[in-house]
């Protein structure tokens, strides 16, 4: 396994937005090293708001990492495949353009990503850009008509105490539009596994 693989690992409803058969999930392998390999999901999974209630929110509170950590973990990974999946310490912190706060180191299985590895691991925009699944599609996430290219969602805070930040369809980091009456947002997962 090396950085720019692309590999199968677990499974989850796609292709077919009228059935719940899940198939096997693609990931581009983003780095590997000291034994564990950094995965992304290769396509905008699921349509996910990053918290359900106009409220303050950070990625410590919010609701996108209780559907990382629960749902989609428990949905897509059997056993055997989530115990291969690495425990990560996450660092959060705030926004630098906008000065917005982050929050406390977290402990995940499945994050998105923040700013700083986005820019870290996917340097160039186009490297960034990923298209919705049928199923993401179905539950309401846009896509780009030219390219079919999605809104996902990153953990950094955005502008203010109740918005985050996201890649856009072109691949640029925005954290200016407020996530109220625009549920089309999706969850492009990430997690460190060990790597074999």
């Amino acid at each position: 396994m090396k950085a720019n693989d692309v590999i199968q690992f677990g499974s989850y409803p796609q292709s077919n937005p009228y059935s719940n058969v899940s198939e096997p999930i693609e990931w581009l392998v983003l780095a590997v090293e000291d034994g564990k390999a950094l995965l992304l999901c290769k396509n905008c999974i699921d349509n996910i708001r990053y918290h359900n209630e106009l409220v303050p929110s950070t990625w410590e509170s919010c609701t996108l990492r209780k559907w990382c950590n629960e749902t989609f973990l428990n949905a897509a990974f059997s056993a055997e495949e989530q115990a291969k999946i690495l425990e990560t310490r996450l660092s959060n912190p705030g926004n630098q353009q906008f000065n917005t706060a982050g929050c406390e180191d977290t402990s995940d299985k499945v994050f998105a990503l923040s700013i700083d590895e986005l820019e870290r691991y996917l340097p160039n925009k186009k490297d960034r850009l990923a298209p919705a699944t049928e199923v993401a599609k179905n539950h309401g996430a846009y896509v780009y008509p030219d390219t079919g290219n999605a809104i996902w969602w990153l953990r950094s805070p955005g502008c203010n105490e109740i918005n985050a930040s996201r890649v856009s369809v072109g691949g640029s980091v925005c954290g200016l539009i407020y996530d109220d009456a625009r549920p089309h947002r999706t969850a492009r997962p990430a997690m460190w596994i060990k790597a074999e």
